[in-house]
């Protein structure tokens, strides 16, 4: 079989919310060994927030967390313990990176900043990530991701012109700034096979996000120009839009650009008649005239089925895509060919599915693989303890006995 990519590659995950333990994530798809630190006295957001299996609320039940923490350990660990910080010490002097997502200043009061790591095991590759990073006149701020959507800017842009501003999703940074980070961790662990020496990598989200939007803030700063709110428009194309089609809540979204683009969707749709009217002649005066355009469009769209619309206009190389529900994203065969989603059994749930994070990079020699469901808080606390840190049964036992493992 050959070897993964990332394989031999040790990891604790110290992660918290979506984009620390989606880090970890990543490398244990691609073969890293990966314990999840937590503990059952403050368990991760994720744990306690829906979507339910069943609809039953549990710290094993959620979706959310599943989806972020396959292939990993979980140690249920009492860091406020003395020797809760001896174990945990010495699961670091074991590990090749070390992930946190946590406020500045939160390891370092358990004694686990980087300086105090480095103390035992200067090799480590030590990741930490939060809203805005850990330094500067900020440091401090607490914060999610849609406060960092709106730190950006990004409220600021989504929306219809005429109403409140929308966030463009729920911790979208958290999301995002994961495939940012990777490149960044695999930089440092290729450093780290060619001279043994760790270091630290400080990744602030709202950074990071600016990147998405930086020709809107280099317009800004240029030229003087807000971007403003503008609903599905867009300033190249036109039309560009989402349109309701034949069926109850069934939409497709339908972008054209250039005049031959447009030409083209006239007679495809049946509707050449469209060429030779003059408001919709060039690009700009189809922008001009954006209301009437999609009035007419949303007129042959209803009579349509969404897939029909993205059929049609795909087939002669028009941007168009039906809009999915949950479930039509599902079954999606694109995404079923490609294996996104795939069978494991969870210790709690039974038989259930998981998402490969990684899976959207098919790497020939060493493919991504999900080979363990999320882990319950705690399941291997054991298995770590005697199996990692080679951990006699007695002083298990002993530990286990003075709620070490909590």
């Amino acid at each position: 079989m050959t070897k993964k990519i990332f394989e031999g590659v040790k990891v604790v995950d110290f992660g918290w919310s979506i984009v620390g333990p989606g880090v970890a994530t990543y490398l244990a798809e691609l073969g890293a060994t990966v314990i999840r630190i937590e503990s059952t006295t403050r368990p991760d957001i994720l744990r306690d927030m829906g979507p339910f299996v069943d609809f039953k609320p549990g710290r094993n039940r959620s979706q959310l967390f599943n989806f972020h923490n396959v292939n990993k350990y979980s140690l249920a660990l009492d860091l406020k313990h003395p020797k809760g910080y001896e174990t945990v010490k010495q699961l670091l002097e074991w590990a090749d990176v070390m992930t946190v997502a946590f406020t500045t200043g939160v390891t370092e009061s358990w004694g686990l900043g980087y300086d105090d790591v480095t103390k035992f095991n200067p090799g480590i590759i030590y990741y930490g990530t939060n809203s805005v990073g850990n330094t500067g006149p900020w440091r401090q701020q607490t914060g999610h991701g849609q406060m960092v959507t709106t730190l950006v800017g990004m409220n600021s842009l989504t929306g219809w012109p005429d109403r409140e501003s929308l966030p463009p999703g729920p911790a979208y940074s958290d999301v995002a700034c994961v495939h940012l980070i990777i490149p960044v961790i695999v930089a440092a662990l290729l450093r780290k096979h060619r001279t043994g020496k760790g270091m630290y990598l400080d990744y602030s989200q709202y950074e990071g996000l600016t990147q998405f939007i930086a020709p809107l803030l280099l317009d800004a700063r240029v030229n003087g120009h807000e971007f403003t709110r503008r609903g599905n428009r867009d300033s190249d194309a036109a039309p560009h839009a989402t349109f309701q089609c034949k069926g109850d809540d069934k939409w497709c979204a339908i972008a054209v650009s250039g005049d031959a683009q447009w030409r083209t969707f006239c007679t495809v749709v049946g509707h050449p008649e469209w060429i030779d009217d003059d408001r919709f002649a060039t690009l700009a005066d189809r922008k001009a005239n954006q209301d009437e355009l999609e009035d007419l469009i949303a007129s042959w769209a209803i009579e349509h089925t969404a897939d029909q619309v993205m059929t049609l206009l795909q087939g002669q190389g028009i941007s168009a895509g039906a809009v999915w529900n949950a479930e039509e994203a599902w079954n999606d065969p694109q995404l079923q060919h490609r294996k996104a989603y795939v069978p494991v059994n969870h210790a709690e749930l039974g038989e259930t599915s998981a998402h490969c994070i990684s899976g959207e990079h098919i790497l020939s020699k060493t493919p991504s693989e999900v080979t363990m469901a999320a882990p319950c808080l705690g399941e291997h606390t054991e298995w770590v303890c005697k199996k990692i840190l080679g951990m006699p049964d007695s002083m298990f036992i002993e530990l286990r006995d003075a709620n070490v493992f909590n």
